[in-house]
């Protein structure tokens, strides 16, 4: 199914999902078909071919959990010498899906937003001989049409483009009770003896069949701040929003003229953080980054009220909120707009009024607002104490929303913004990254709170992504001076990333259940390190002996004083003949 941004092609893949559960459980339990879906979306972290192969096969193991054979098709694509490896590579995971197909021919894959797929070319390749290989079996792929089908697969399947004029009666549905509400609300003032049904058909005809287009020019309508003349203007002047573009070029020159400063730094913060996170945010971590003022800790006074409520709107419709509570854009195609139009533009990192949204000045300003959470909102560690029911790292999660991710990610966001001013455009604003470069040396330098960032790495089960900035490119980096703060802030994650290996050589079964460890006696006597905080209470001395006893004797038992400062060691002596 192909089709434009906008047209519905997600929402038309879940139809066909309900509609396939639908006749599967009409068949009853003899109908043996199984059922597995995934959803391909570049603002996600799992948006690769291995992601949905991966989600598929678990998806039909489960649905056939109960069935011996699918053991057995686990067993036979393990190969003969294990690894060791907990998880399946992703070869064994497509040899065990191609045997499950074989096994179970009449399962149904149904695929959205394959033009998303971060290796799209090699998901289709994938596809064609899971399509050649298992005729009986049916695929539902949905994408947007730059992909490029190949020859084999365009053989074996129906390739259906979506026309604009066949969702006409499901937009106009969709329309017609929004504009009712504007109407009912006294924000829409009809004119003369239009009603509200042309309004809405006036709508729809503008949309040319994509319900984004209409969620979107439906929510700029409903921006607070817009008049009564200037909602009148947008319905009747039908050239001023032709196209998903056009349409995002008037929502943000509406808020660059009619917001207010403040709200537009609010606006660019939160698309900012929407635009380059690497995860999604839930919605309680964004209020808590947009929040967050460089140079001070975090005030509950300088968080946006309703704010569930109100991120919607402040930014004309852009953003969303999914069911799971996360923020992300409401299409992908506002990223790529947006990315577009931030070239045509200097570059602006510390105007947070100018909407630039230009992936270095994003990252820059990730990078940023994470340092200055950990370094002035979160406070000092020890965050659990294993003696006391009280005490746990979770409670200190809840308190402080952002905790968890700035503490896994800031290092990942440095190497992002690293890499970005390794091209000549950013020659000029070097003294940016200095900046940066010199908040993470300060924070990396002061021993409290790096053994507080290294404890809560290990509550979060030691993230690879804090290790990021290991896979920089320096040689890219010649502009960058050898003695700049950024390669001193890179050497001192370095050394950390060292410490961090041989503690989990050594002290990894300890600090897995117990990281406030980090900040006791026994690691800091067995483990030196120049950048954790170290007690001094414990030292470790060698214990003079005789070295004639040494080699005649042996060590019958030892015993520590009380106190601590003597320890007694009997020895049995035994005599060579």
């Amino acid at each position: 199914m192909i089709g434009k941004p906008g047209y519905g092609k997600t929402t038309l893949a879940t139809v066909v999902i309900d509609h396939l559960r639908e006749t599967a459980s009409l068949r009853g339990k003899n109908g043996h078909n199984s059922l597995a879906f995934f959803f391909f979306d570049r603002q996600s972290r799992f948006n690769s071919s291995h992601d949905a192969f991966r989600a598929l096969l678990a998806q039909l193991i489960f649905y056939r959990r109960f069935d011996q054979i699918v053991l057995d098709i686990a067993a036979i694509a393990r190969p003969d010498h294990d690894t060791g490896q907990q998880l399946a590579s992703d070869d064994e995971v497509f040899a065990i899906l191609h045997l499950f197909l074989l096994q179970f021919s009449t399962c149904r894959l149904v695929c959205d937003g394959v033009d998303e797929c971060k290796d799209r070319d090699g998901f289709l390749t994938k596809m064609t001989r899971l399509a050649t290989d298992h005729e009986e079996c049916q695929f539902f792929l949905f994408s947007r049409p730059i992909i490029k089908v190949p020859k084999e697969l365009q053989k074996r399947c129906n390739v259906l483009e979506m026309d604009p004029t066949q969702n006409l009666e499901d937009l106009t549905n969709f329309i017609y009770p929004q504009v009712e509400e504007l109407v009912d609300s006294g924000d829409l003032v009809l004119s003369g003896n239009t009603s509200v049904g042309e309004i809405a058909s006036s709508i729809c005809s503008r949309s040319n069949g994509m319900f984004l287009w209409a969620a979107l020019f439906l929510g700029y309508l409903k921006l607070p701040s817009l008049s009564i003349s200037q909602r009148r203007d947008a319905l009747q002047n039908s050239e001023k929003f032709d196209g998903l573009f056009s349409l995002y070029d008037g929502i943000l020159a509406f808020i660059e003229k009619e917001y207010p400063r403040l709200s537009r730094r609010n606006i660019r913060r939160a698309i900012s953080w929407v635009l380059g996170a690497v995860r999604p945010l839930k919605v309680n971590e964004l209020q808590a980054a947009i929040a967050q003022m460089d140079n001070k800790a975090f005030d509950k006074a300088d968080t946006i009220p309703n704010f569930e409520k109100s991120i919607g709107p402040m930014t004309g419709a852009l953003i969303e909120i999914t069911g799971q509570k996360t923020v992300r854009l409401i299409h992908i195609t506002v990223a790529e707009y947006l990315v577009s139009t931030s070239e045509t533009i200097a570059p602006s990192f510390y105007d947070e009024t100018i909407l630039d949204f230009k992936a270095a000045v994003v990252q820059h300003y990730l990078t940023t607002a994470c340092l200055t959470y950990l370094i002035h909102t979160v406070p000092s560690g020890p965050y659990a104490d294993r003696y006391s029911e009280d005490s746990d790292f979770a409670s200190n999660l809840k308190e402080y929303p952002l905790f968890g991710y700035a503490t896994q990610f800031w290092t990942l966001h440095f190497r992002e913004v690293t890499e970005r001013f390794s091209s000549s455009s950013y020659v000029n604003d070097l003294n940016v990254l200095e900046e940066l470069g010199q908040r993470a040396v300060s924070f990396l330098s002061d021993k409290t709170q790096f053994t507080s960032w290294a404890e809560a790495l290990w509550h979060l089960d030691c993230p690879k992504e804090a290790w990021a900035i290991e896979s920089v490119n320096w040689e890219s980096c010649q502009h960058i001076s050898a003695k700049s703060t950024v390669r001193n802030a890179a050497s001192l994650l370095h050394l950390a990333f060292e410490e961090h290996t041989k503690l989990v050589e050594c002290w990894g079964n300890v600090l897995k259940k117990y990281p406030e460890e980090l900040w006791q006696p026994s690691i800091s006597a067995f483990s030196k390190s120049e950048l954790r905080k170290t007690s001094t209470v414990a030292q470790t001395l060698s214990v003079p002996s005789n070295a004639a006893h040494d080699q005649n004797s042996v060590v019958l038992q030892t015993k520590c004083s009380s106190l601590g400062h003597a320890i007694g060691i009997l020895h049995a002596q035994y005599r060579s003949e």
